[in-house]
């Protein structure tokens, strides 16, 4: 078996070849509108990476490193997605060791996974495969 291949998104058409997953999590997001937004999202620091498997994307994370005001950097896991039929065939749990590596590459000591309230199956996920504890709560306001 070849193991997924791990790197970043950066191209328009590997952003459009993540679009399946990305929409799986966020099914109102159009196709124009993540490649509109894309060159933006990048500016602000949004980083996009993927597994891919046998030339299609399979699963994907969009993350952002911060600084601390303890003066320790922070990868935040923004959005993670499998695509629904490649689930429970351990492509999610190979991108979380992959991003916790960058994470240490990139100097950061904490990994953030922000996930939607509603996603008790991910957060089982999260907690049981990756190794994840529920560390806070986070709140929004919409303007």
């Amino acid at each position: 078996m070849i193991k997924p291949e791990f790197h970043e998104l950066t191209t328009e058409q590997e952003w459009s070849g993540a679009w399946p997953v990305l929409n799986s999590l966020k099914p109102e997001l159009q196709h124009d509108e993540l490649l509109a937004r894309r060159e933006q999202l990048k500016k602000d620091g949004y980083r996009l990476y993927g597994l891919v498997d046998d030339d299609k994307i399979v699963t994907v994370a969009g993350i952002s490193i911060t600084p601390h005001l303890t003066g320790n950097r922070h990868l935040r896991i923004i959005d993670f997605a499998t695509l629904p039929k490649e689930q429970s065939k351990g492509y999610g749990s190979t991108l979380l060791r992959r991003l916790e590596k960058l994470a240490r590459s990139e100097g950061c000591s904490r990994i953030f996974l922000h996930s939607h309230i509603k996603r008790t199956d991910a957060h089982r996920f999260y907690e049981s495969k990756g190794g994840y504890k529920k560390y806070a709560n986070l709140f929004i306001k919409e303007l």
